[in-house]
């Protein structure tokens, strides 16, 4: 999430009228498998491209995460924040 939180009582504590990052990374290796936390999914609880088997891709960037009550996140976050001020 990348909110510019604009005023007093932004979302996050400190950062008033500034902009907050959370960076985040995503890997694929050769063998089909990518970052992230994929919960039931095709192999367990990792991620994984299975284009090729089933046309089911975990880690498909443009689709997930989705909204809602969505388990398939093909990303890593950073633990904090990074704020930007003006």
């Amino acid at each position: 999430a990348a909110p510019c939180t604009g005023g007093a009582g932004g979302a996050v504590s400190g950062a008033d009228g500034a902009c907050v990052f959370q960076p985040r990374v995503h890997v694929k290796d050769n063998w089909g498998y990518c970052t992230g936390v994929c919960e039931g999914a095709l192999a367990g609880d990792a991620c994984y491209d299975g284009t090729f088997e089933d046309q089911s891709n975990e880690c498909d960037i443009e689709k997930y995460p989705s909204s809602g009550n969505s388990s398939t996140n093909p990303w890593v976050y950073y633990d904090g924040k990074v704020i930007v001020k003006p």
